[in-house]
């Protein structure tokens, strides 16, 4: 038996908000397949909470020498703003969709659920911190930058994580990605004392 790392009270709190969830279920006040999904999502690991330096010099500087595999030669320095300044404690997670479909369907799926994409010093600070998710398989993407046009091509500027390391990545706004592609998206940030 494993021995348990939260106390009585705690413990307690799990267990009354597990029996909540499936009640609610049975009564069809959640969807189940969504109860799943979220559980799934629990369980996976793929909610990571982390403090990120936003003013580190490193975010000035394009690109990095050996941080990344591949710097795509048609971003700028420029396509990479940091959103945010001081030290924030953010939490992203890492989602997939079961359905493929274009850059530009995800980011309006995104939108619609009130979620941000993570910027660079967030993703590279995630990367940093959890590099072992990038060994999970699929690729994880985070189309952190500016939209640029590359002739007449939309695109975005990206960062991507996967077994060889993260590089900087330019993704057309029409690319069809399939379900194997993972994003990460920003769910909270919360500024910290100085």
């Amino acid at each position: 038996m494993t021995r348990r790392r939260v106390d009585d009270e705690q413990y307690g709190l799990l267990t009354r908000r597990v029996d909540e969830l499936k009640r609610r279920v049975s009564e069809g006040t959640i969807p189940f397949r969504y109860a799943m999904d979220q559980i799934q999502a629990i369980i996976q690991y793929s909610i990571f909470t982390f403090v990120v330096d936003c003013d580190n010099p490193l975010w000035s500087k394009y690109p990095y020498q050996g941080r990344y595999v591949l710097v795509d030669p048609y971003l700028k320095a420029g396509y990479f703003p940091i959103r945010f300044s001081g030290k924030i404690q953010v939490t992203v997670e890492i989602i997939s969709y079961p359905k493929d479909c274009t850059l530009r369907e995800h980011l309006g799926i995104l939108v619609a659920k009130g979620t941000l994409s993570a910027d660079r010093a967030i993703t590279e600070t995630f990367h940093e911190k959890f590099p072992e998710e990038r060994l999970k398989g699929d690729w994880i993407f985070s189309p952190c930058g500016a939209q640029f046009k590359y002739g007449n091509e939309p695109m975005i500027a990206s960062i991507v994580g996967h077994g060889d390391g993260i590089e900087l990545y330019s993704c057309s706004i029409d690319e069809y990605l399939d379900h194997t592609y993972r994003l990460l998206v920003l769910r909270d940030v919360k500024p910290l004392a100085a």
